[in-house]
């Protein structure tokens, strides 16, 4: 009788699997599907990372039920309102590339 051999897989990256680093360069932008303007692509991405979003901060709200500092949760307060802030600067900054002058 032969041995039997069971193969597992894994989603971890090998050696072998793991992408190349791209040198700092960001990647191509995928192609719109066939019949999708920008608008609504921005429309479709949008609505699913707010979900994704709303979901985490959800997350994030059931925190205080375990044990914390009031320094932990000043720091989490304090990166939730920089990360907001850096939301509103890049969208604030859209179209608002002027040259500078005096």
């Amino acid at each position: 009788m032969e041995p039997t051999t069971t193969t597992v897989t894994t989603n971890k990256p090998t050696p072998t699997t793991a992408k190349a680093p791209n040198n700092g360069k960001r990647k191509a932008r995928a192609p719109l599907p066939v019949g999708e303007s920008r608008e609504q692509k921005f429309h479709r991405l949008a609505l699913a990372r707010m979900e994704k979003l709303r979901h985490d901060i959800k997350m994030i709200c059931n925190l205080p039920a375990y044990p914390h500092s009031e320094a932990q949760a000043n720091r989490i307060m304090a990166e939730v309102q920089r990360l907001a802030e850096k939301v509103e600067i890049a969208f604030a900054a859209k179209g608002t590339d002027q040259p500078f002058t005096f």
